[in-house]
């Protein structure tokens, strides 16, 4: 059954997860942002088909955009980064400690049951002793 941590339990879980690692993903968007930004610099793309040519860049062509398309990338990748893009968020699960139904939070924290959804990082499960 789903119990009320005491405050030094709760303080505990708080500083236990602070140490973990938070990795939202922003490198993997920035990663695949630098290697859409770089299929024009390898590719011929948006050839017509009446100017027919090779379908990957010769390696002059490459060399010279290449630094701008660095520069480009470097630029966005700091600007996102600067304002958070994308915005890594938790989502927070409420559960009712009677019926022990759980949801994410919508706003709404009445239980069908009657009881009132809390946190549920505020409980804690224990075992029943009757079982």
């Amino acid at each position: 059954m789903w119990i009320k941590k005491t405050p030094q339990e709760f303080e505990q879980a708080l500083r236990e997860e602070s140490k973990k690692p938070q990795s939202s993903g922003r490198w993997v968007v920035y990663t695949m942002l630098g290697v859409f930004l770089m299929i024009p610099v390898f590719f011929n793309v948006g050839r017509l088909s009446w100017r027919p040519g090779p379908f990957v860049r010769p390696m002059d062509d490459v060399m010279q955009q290449l630094p701008g398309m660095v520069l480009i990338w470097l630029i966005a990748v700091i600007f996102m980064q600067f304002f958070k893009i994308p915005i890594g968020t938790k989502k927070k699960v409420v559960i009712c400690p009677k019926c022990e139904a759980a949801k994410n939070d919508d706003g709404d924290y009445q239980c069908p049951c009657g009881e009132h959804l809390v946190d549920i990082r505020t409980m804690k499960w224990v075992e029943d002793e009757k079982s």
